[in-house]
């Protein structure tokens, strides 16, 4: 995500040598994120007790969204089928078909990840007790609304939330759970 926020924006792009930029574009393609890494662990930990168990994943950023997406195919061996992201920008015919295939037991989508868009009104108690937070969001209210798509009325066994948070004190992550639990 640095090296986006970087690259796409002028001002910023100004402050790195062209050197320094390729460093960081070597650094980024050949080093693998422990925080993904960390994500997949848990995800193969929930599919090794339910190989058919459905996962929603919520990330806080549509960049880190493509990143989860791209990792789980690329180099965690999920399939096209098998996961698939929704955000605001999804069109509306897609997401009820992304939404109906988590939905359905028999379907071969087990990993859905989503933005803040389905944060609210969405019910997934019936497809899933599984819910990540790739990243926290700053407010309260927010990791509550999340919880709440599996954790409501109807779900039939206790849902299990996993929070993916590096132990450092360099990740906004551990910031998030530093100051809220002050």
């Amino acid at each position: 995500a640095f090296l986006e926020i970087i690259t796409n924006s002028q001002k910023l792009r100004s402050w790195f040598s062209d050197a320094t930029v390729n460093k960081i574009e070597k650094l980024v393609a050949t080093q693998e994120s422990a925080k993904l890494q960390a994500f997949v662990r848990c995800l193969r930990e929930i599919h090794k007790k339910d190989p058919t168990a459905k996962v929603v994943v919520f990330t806080e950023a549509i960049s880190s969204q493509m990143e989860v997406l791209k990792y789980l195919k690329d180099k965690a061996g999920y399939s096209e089928s098998q996961v698939a992201a929704i955000m605001g920008g999804t069109p509306r015919a897609e997401r009820h078909d992304i939404e109906d295939k988590f939905s359905n037991r028999s379907s071969k989508l087990l990993v859905l990840i989503a933005t803040d868009t389905i944060a609210e009104g969405k019910d997934l108690q019936h497809a899933c007790h599984d819910l990540i937070h790739f990243e926290l969001s700053w407010s309260l209210v927010k990791i509550e609304q999340r919880n709440g798509r599996i954790d409501r009325l109807g779900q039939k066994y206790t849902p299990r939330i996993h929070n993916i948070v590096l132990d450092t004190e360099a990740t906004p992550d551990q910031r998030i759970i530093d100051r809220l639990l002050t």
